[in-house]
């Protein structure tokens, strides 16, 4: 087969599929407005590895047209990031003049107030114009299928789907070091409004007589707040900061903490940090408006907890810190599990979806969806 990307960067959330469908022997074309945006490059974000996968950096409309209409007939486009841009749009109108095969990849919208219910018009009015003649979509996770069902969307055109991220080295740390006593607690990040960090904060200072510490990675205006707020707590001695790392600094941070913290109260689509927790063996706490929450539907990975919730958050805090150290053994078990949301894995699923839309095949099952044993 052939896949064509239309994406508004070269985002790492989004090179592990492609990369794995050009191994299994599919031609891939992956389509950017630009690599890498200023604030992602802030953050330590670098442009990925995309495999055998051909790199177009385009905004001419004219290159645009050429790839739809000069493509396989056959070629499978999936308008990800970029359907409400330009790009997109523009890709959409070529695809259903042309008649190829299309689908999106999408977050459900922030349904919150009143632009939340201007954003169902907007989606509604979509899928009743140009939606019908998507053939498939990638939701992410359970807050998009649910979100896409809610706007006139078929459910046999739904597929619950997510981000995936990159597989720890062979030369990563995934075990925390053993010289520490107490569970060492993880936000990696933004502080920005919508990440629920106020509310981790109260949590915490209601499991003040606990044994932990709180290690938050990032950066963002609310920076000088949550110190205030912590300050106020008198939890200096058992929260801290980091600034920004580069990815791999990053990530072997990651791989030594017991806990990972994602409390979002506003919109997460998705929450690309819990896959890569999970593949480095760490155990995960998010709130349920984390499109990545569709990961923890075992509690021997996480927990997930009502967004915007401190005595809830609180509590599942108080059941994950009473557990202790994160062990081997629990680092073993998540990391196996993890394949399932590996390239590999993901990609045997896109094809097993398409085998079902086009050919009629059985409808497959997301491979993170299926029962673990026991």
């Amino acid at each position: 087969m052939t896949f064509v990307f239309w994406q508004n960067i070269l985002s790492p959330h989004q090179s592990v599929l492609p990369r794995a469908l050009g191994d299994a022997g599919h031609e891939v074309v992956v389509v950017a407005t630009e690599e890498m945006t200023a604030d992602r490059s802030q953050m330590g974000w670098k442009i990925p590895d995309f495999g055998k996968a051909r790199i177009v950096i385009s905004t001419d409309e004219e290159e645009i047209e050429r790839l739809v209409s000069q493509g396989p007939i056959e070629a499978i486009h999936i308008v990800a990031g970029a359907r409400w841009k330009p790009l997109g749009e523009l890709v959409t109108r070529q695809c259903l003049r042309l008649r190829r095969h299309l689908g999106i990849m999408s977050e459900a919208a922030d349904n919150r107030g009143w632009r939340g219910q201007f954003r169902w018009v907007k989606y509604t009015a979509e899928h009743l114009i140009r939606g019908r003649h998507f053939n498939f979509i990638l939701a992410m996770g359970e807050t998009g299928v649910r979100w896409f069902r809610c706007c006139g969307y078929p459910a046999r055109r739904i597929f619950p789907f997510a981000y995936f991220t990159e597989s720890p080295g062979p030369s990563e740390r995934i075990y925390p070091p053993p010289v520490r006593q107490y569970p060492v607690l993880g936000y990696l990040g933004r502080y920005v409004p919508g990440k629920g960090l106020e509310a981790l904060i109260d949590a915490f200072a209601l499991c003040r007589e606990m044994r932990w510490t709180l290690t938050l990675v990032g950066d963002g205006p609310l920076r000088s707040s949550l110190a205030d707020r912590i300050k106020s707590y008198g939890l200096g001695t058992s929260v801290s900061f980091l600034p920004f790392m580069e990815y791999p600094c990053a990530m072997e941070w990651l791989g030594g903490v017991d806990l990972l913290v994602l409390p979002s109260d506003g919109k997460e689509g998705w929450g690309a940090v819990v896959n890569e927790a999970l593949m480095r063996g760490v155990p995960v706490i998010c709130s349920d408006h984390c499109g990545a929450a569709d990961l923890l539907r075992e509690s021997w990975r996480g927990a997930v907890v009502r967004a915007g919730s401190v005595p809830a958050l609180a509590q599942t805090l108080r059941e994950w810190i009473a557990r202790g150290r994160r062990t081997q053994e629990t680092s073993t078990r998540i990391q196996a599990w993890s394949q399932c949301i590996g390239g590999e894995s993901v990609a045997r699923y896109l094809e097993g979806i398409l085998d079902h839309v086009y050919h009629g095949a059985g409808r497959p099952e997301a491979p993170w969806r299926l029962e673990s044993p026991s």
